[in-house]
């Protein structure tokens, strides 16, 4: 009782608190038009732009290491993406970003430069809330480790598979350009990227998830200068036909990770389990 208490008032203070904070820190950001369709690299004035950004992460990573102390790690990184999600929805899609600049010269590298940028905070938060929840780590051994695998190699792996696995489902699910579809489908990316972590390199740990999620944002728009034609950035992105991970700006990519991974974490510990349990009986 005393535990669901305490973690449904973490989840109040993320959401009716924490959140909205976040998000009056990011509202305040403008274009050079005086818009709010803006990211943090393509404000009118970038340094303060991005102290807010960052203030905003600053507040989603003590929510979130708060509640992986109190309540565990999977609330600890969804509470830290619910304050997230506030600030993304304070900042701008990647076709409004288009519409204010009035050209995609160069638009894809400043989305690339500022998921990379947010990477390191999103991925340390991540890392806080692993490293200080109050579950256990043990190593896990699965005969899908490979023989030798050491701690740098898992996590190596883990962000590897991560990043490939984020970046394919985010691809497939991001069928428009709406501020929503963007979080879900960085959700629904990090929670695939999470299973498959737990499921290939069931060493590295759950932090990788988070980083290699972040790691296709980062990559997405890289991928998209190289397969789309040149001049028809544009075209792709009102067609809602550019790589989906370059149409996810990095808040989103940022929320959605955070968000999505828990629930990959929470999936792929029940396959874990029903696997032990069959392998039990069978050597039984």
């Amino acid at each position: 009782m005393r535990d669901s208490l305490i973690s449904y008032a973490l989840g109040a203070l993320a959401l009716l608190l924490a959140g909205p904070v976040a998000w009056l820190l990011t509202s305040g950001i403008v274009d050079a038009s005086g818009g709010h369709g803006t990211t943090l690299l393509h404000a009118s004035a970038v340094a303060p732009a991005l102290l807010r950004g960052l203030a905003a992460i600053a507040i989603a990573a003590a929510v979130g290491t708060l509640t992986a102390r109190l309540s565990g790690l999977r609330g600890g990184l969804w509470n830290a993406g619910v304050v997230l999600a506030w600030a993304a929805s304070g900042l701008g899609t990647v076709d409004q970003v288009l519409r204010a600049r009035e050209s995609a010269d160069g638009l894809l590298t400043t989305l690339a430069i500022e998921a990379a940028i947010l990477a390191i905070p999103i991925t340390l938060t991540a890392f806080a809330c692993w490293r200080l929840s109050k579950e256990q780590h043990p190593q896990q051994e699965s005969w899908t480790d490979l023989p030798g695998t050491g701690k740098a190699t898992a996590v190596v792996l883990g962000v590897i598979a991560s990043a490939v696995a984020t970046g394919v489902v985010a691809h497939l699910a991001m069928i428009n350009n709406l501020k929503g579809q963007a979080i879900g489908a960085s959700a629904l990316g990090a929670l695939t990227g999470a299973v498959v972590v737990a499921l290939l390199a069931p060493r590295a740990p759950a932090w990788c998830a988070v980083g290699g999620a972040m790691l296709a944002g980062a990559l997405g728009p890289v991928a998209a200068q190289f397969i789309t034609p040149q001049g028809q950035v544009s075209a792709a992105i009102h067609a809602w036909q550019l790589l989906g991970p370059a149409r996810i700006t990095a808040m989103d990519f940022a929320a959605g990770s955070l968000m999505g991974a828990p629930i990959g974490l929470w999936i792929a510990g029940g396959l874990l389990e029903r696997r032990s349990t069959t392998e039990a009986r069978l050597a039984g």
